[in-house]
């Protein structure tokens, strides 16, 4: 797996994956790097995102919360899937501190989709299934489009970092 290299030319942003699994034979000092990893990105996300952390988190468990049935938009939606929402929750948890939060949108095919737009070129949407494949769309500026699919488990792909690097890099 590739990963983003962050330069002068390419300083946006920093895609650090900081997980514990103790079931991959991380120990205490592993446990403890990954906390005060976790506290520094906390710290940091907090006066960069336009939504906090903690306010999309929430927002996501309210959707799995109201929108667990079938037809929730009143024309057979399919229940959001939990799968979906444990990726979309991984996934912010793993964003750059200083990326705003995306709108999050429930989809009527159950998956859960991420959305950050600026002056309508600029934009970047990622729809997350239970599988864990990630289908996105953006556009970075008049007649610059991008499309594809990509597999998440633990770490942001570097595909989709770059897309979300160009995005914010663009969009200025």
């Amino acid at each position: 797996m590739r990963s983003v290299v962050v330069s002068a030319s390419n300083p946006l942003p920093v895609f650090v994956s900081a997980t514990y699994r103790n079931d991959l034979g991380g120990g205490k000092e592993a446990l403890e790097l990954y906390k005060k990893l976790k506290d520094v990105k906390d710290h940091f996300r907090q006066p960069y995102s336009a939504l906090s952390l903690e306010r999309s988190l929430g927002e996501l468990d309210g959707f799995l919360e109201e929108l667990s049935v079938g037809n929730w938009d009143g024309f057979e939606a399919e229940p959001i899937s939990k799968g979906a929402a444990a990726r979309v929750k991984l996934f912010l948890e793993l964003l750059p501190a200083h990326i705003p939060m995306p709108e999050i949108i429930p989809e009527p095919d159950g998956n859960i989709g991420l959305e950050w737009e600026f002056d309508g070129d600029f934009w970047l949407i990622f729809s997350f299934s239970g599988d864990g494949t990630i289908h996105y769309v953006g556009s970075f500026g008049k007649g610059i489009k991008a499309k594809g699919s990509e597999f998440f488990s633990f770490e942001i792909p570097s595909e989709i970092a770059g897309k979300i690097c160009r995005l914010f890099r663009e969009a200025k």
